[in-house]
């Protein structure tokens, strides 16, 4: 095919992105603006015109759900199926890694991976053992830093050697039994997936060249949102080839409190010489004004590479803001306004979003929409997958394919209930790790005196149905169907007669069907083995249904990547979006703006803002004030309604108060104080203040009520 064919309906920038192949590209894709057709093009491009063997592409992204359907659109610009094409997640496709290299790491490739939800689990019961239940720190906190230290590729003797005194050091002996308990029971967490990896190759040269070697090209979408792992793992992969292509957006970073580095967009022409840059700055999904707004925005950050966003479609109507006594008002207006659109206007509710800043502002949408009888669904929310039920069919799962899995052990032996309490499986577990063995080894091996009688004859029946279906693992539907037959679970809940325990009936043939597709779709693969790595790096964003004919509620960061005709950004107050904790952080600042951008890009047609003059919040009712993202925007692209401009006069008094160094001044919460220094001018002015009873604190002027006395 020649390249001519191929890429006629590209604009000169996008071309440009696919054409430039050798050696380090960085493409800066403005929102709407084509990254993943340009991404898709490439595929094409490099299989199609180049001859490139698709064996030799690894091409990665944040979602199932792209991956998929980036592949989908390729295979129809190439005429045929990518055979052999490594396209996924970073965790995917580690995955596939870790599976062949497994021996090397001391794990088998059946290796059970651990979710969010099971590694908390794992972390209070060493904590438990430890002694560590009134640890200052929860054991979510302390999941939560492991994890961070993951992301750092930083290990247990490596932090070991580098904690501090206090809570660091008490983290130290729960991380070390932590990898150990993983190691023990041949698993991985979400962070191992790619940080063993990472340490596989540098820990083995012909491990790690053998893999450079292989993949001749790398493309990685949503760059920005890379950890340092990932970065790290991209710059192993294409130390061979140097033929790597990254693509995003710096003003989209928005995953700093999750790991996510923007600086490794920033500075990926510095680590990677002879990097070539393009641009894609035309905009295919939002009207003029819109942009405008967003230009506007974003134009206040100073991490950034210097792009605006321009598009040829029509201006459309100017974005509005609408100001509300409370939450429960702007919940009702909302609606209000939702319902006039489907209604009169004849929009289909899947083609509205509201969006926020924190889950816990979703409470009031979902009365008000089930008040008004608009269908609606809730992303972000408990996933599918981490339903208990879900959790304990797919523990089955887990232990069928690996033995080891004691997690999953602890989990299910009981369920159905077997005679097996919490003291059997404690001295279950006390056992095994004396004798240094599986505890379902143990088990299987029927030594088990120790145990009451009851507790070893369901122990007995556990092993013997777990052995009878590990010769079914072949095809996932087949084993699961039976599984369900066999242990009696829809039984246990139709006996419970519990008020959701149809809900949960329905949910585990849900999960039939799933199984079922996944056979369907996979007729060279339909092992438990294949099924258990795809459905465990779902998230929620995979999930949504974007022709369900509901209204999505979500929150910015779930928002990511995907556009509505219309959209509402709600509870738009300082403190509460920006957070109150940006304040004093100009570069948790830069991301709160950022995220507001990317709220403000989703939108393709009609965008409504809104805030709140009071709050209810942690109990408390608050005085609100508009945030100051609001106040960037020029007052001549806003249409107000249910107010004025007040907010932006409010900043106006403020930058115009007559402070001084020295000057004595009365805070509505701290009380008295003598002002010691001023950092900026007007607006933005940082001042500090020695108060009497709450010493030295800095507030900035804009936000801050502060008399002089």
């Amino acid at each position: 095919m020649k390249s001519e064919e191929l890429l006629k309906d590209l604009n000169p920038d996008q071309i440009k992105g696919v054409i430039e192949t050798e050696g380090p590209v960085l493409v800066l894709a403005g929102a709407g603006s084509g990254k993943t057709r340009l991404l898709t093009y490439k595929l094409a491009y490099l299989v199609k015109v180049l001859g490139i063997p698709a064996y030799s592409i690894f091409a990665t992204t944040f979602t199932n759900k792209a991956a998929g359907e980036m592949k989908a659109r390729a295979e129809r610009l190439v005429g045929g199926a990518l055979k052999g094409m490594w396209i996924g997640t970073f965790h995917s496709l580690c995955g596939r890694i870790l599976r062949i290299e497994a021996e090397a790491l001391g794990l088998t490739p059946e290796f059970t991976i651990y979710d969010e939800d099971d590694s908390l689990r794992l972390v209070k019961q060493i904590m438990r053992e430890l002694k560590l239940d009134n640890f200052k720190v929860s054991p979510r906190g302390v999941a939560s830093y492991i994890s961070s230290l993951k992301e750092k590729l930083i290990t247990p003797e490596e932090f070991n050697a580098i904690a501090m005194k206090g809570f660091e050091s008490e983290i130290v002996p729960v991380y070390k039994e932590y990898q150990a308990a993983l190691q023990r029971s041949n698993a991985v967490d979400f962070d191992d997936m790619i940080m063993y990896v990472v340490y596989l190759f540098r820990q083995n040269e012909e491990i790690h060249h053998r893999w450079a070697s292989r993949f001749q090209y790398i493309l990685v979408d949503e760059f920005q949102d890379t950890n340092r792992a990932q970065y790290e793992l991209v710059k192993l992969l294409s130390a061979v080839h140097r033929n790597v292509t990254v693509v995003g957006d710096d003003d989209q970073s928005i995953y700093g409190w999750r790991g996510a580095e923007i600086r490794n967009i920033l500075n990926f022409p510095n680590d990677f010489q002879g990097t070539k840059i393009v641009k894609l700055e035309q905009n295919y999904r939002s009207t003029r004004r819109i942009l405008e707004v967003a230009n506007a925005i974003v134009k206040n950050n100073s991490m950034r590479h210097e792009k605006r966003l321009w598009c040829n479609s029509e201006d459309g109507s100017l974005p509005t803001l609408n100001i509300y006594q409370n939450e429960y008002e702007e919940g009702s207006g909302i609606v209000k306004i939702i319902s006039r659109l489907i209604n009169d206007n004849g929009v289909s509710p899947n083609n509205i979003a509201i969006l926020y800043r924190t889950n816990a502002q979703s409470r009031i949408f979902e009365e008000e929409l089930r008040r008004a009888n608009i269908p609606y669904q809730v992303v972000g929310g408990i996933s599918f997958y981490q339903r208990s039920e879900i959790k304990d069919m797919l523990a089955y799962l887990k232990l069928i394919v690996n033995p080891k899995d004691n997690l999953s052990f602890a989990r299910i032996v009981n369920l159905p209930p077997r005679g097996v309490g919490k003291s059997s499986i404690q001295k279950l577990e006390k056992e095994s790790a004396s004798r240094g063995i599986p505890i379902f080894t143990l088990c299987r091996e029927g030594q088990l005196d120790f145990l009451p009688r009851l507790a070893q004859s369901g122990i007995k029946n556990f092993v013997s149905l777990i052995e009878e279906l590990k010769g079914k693992k072949d095809d996932v539907y087949v084993l699961l169907k039976e599984l369900v037959e066999k242990t009696g679970y829809i039984k246990m809940l139709e006996e419970e007669a519990e008020p959701e325990s149809e809900e949960r009936i329905e949910n585990i043939y849900e999960l039939l069907s799933s199984a079922y597709a996944f056979s369907e779709s996979h007729p060279e693969d339909r092992s438990v083995e294949g099924y258990l790595a795809e459905v465990s790096l779902l998230t929620s964003v995979d999930q949504w249904d974007p022709n369900s004919g509901r209204v999505s509620l979500m929150t910015v960061h779930s928002a990511k990547g995907l556009e509505f005709e219309y959209v509402f950004v709600a509870g738009l107050e300082h403190g509460l979006f920006p957070l109150a904790k940006a304040e004093f952080d100009n570069e948790l600042l830069e991301e709160e703006r950022r995220l507001f951008y990317v709220a403000t890009t989703r939108c393709k047609r009609g965008l409504w803002y809104s805030y709140a003059l009071t709050r209810r919040m942690h109990g408390n009712e608050n005085f609100c004030k508009a945030s100051q993202f609001l106040e960037e925007i020029p007052k001549e692209l806003l249409n107000v309604e249910g107010g004025s401009c007040d907010f932006a006069l409010q900043y106006e008094r403020d930058a115009d108060f007559p402070i001084s160094v020295n000057s004595r001044v009365l805070h509505p919460f701290f009380g008295f104080g003598r002002v010691l220094e001023i950092r900026g001018r007007g607006k933005n002015a940082i001042v500090t203040v020695l108060f009497e009873k709450f010493g030295i604190k800095k507030l900035a002027l804009a936000f801050t009520e502060l008399e002089i006395v």
